[in-house]
This record gives C-alpha cells, structure tokens and sequence, in this order.
C-alpha cells in the first residue's frame, strides 16, 4: 500500500466510500482534497457535492456528467 504524497501527486477527483463498517466522518478529509464523495449503502448510491465548505446531497455528479 502506498501513500499519496499531496506534495508532489494530484489529489483524486471522486472518492467512492462503500459501506464502511467505521462511523467515522470522512468529510473534513474529503472537502480537504476537494473531492466529490459517492458513498454506497448497500442499495443506494449517493453523491455529495462540495458547497461552501460542507457537503450537500446533489443527486448527480459534477464530476462526471451525463
């Protein structure tokens, strides 16, 4: 396993989360790299978009649209 140095590698775009078993909150983590959060629940996919600093369901991807 490797770690991503932001220093020199770009930070990713969309970060899948799927059902993780930890209820910890990763979102300070995500809007830190300024990524587009789609997390799976076992039946549902839902995607977050970054606005103002904290995240919103959007229902579509900015990311990848279409």
């Amino acid at each position: 396993m490797s770690i991503i140095g932001l220093s020199i590698d770009p930070s990713p775009d969309l970060m899948l989360e799927i059902n993780s078993l930890t209820r910890r909150d990763h979102r300070p983590l995500y809007a830190a790299l300024q990524v587009e959060p789609w997390r799976f629940d076992g039946s549902r996919l839902h995607i977050h978009g970054l606005r103002k600093d904290a995240y919103v369901a959007t229902g579509n991807s900015e990311q990848f649209p279409g």
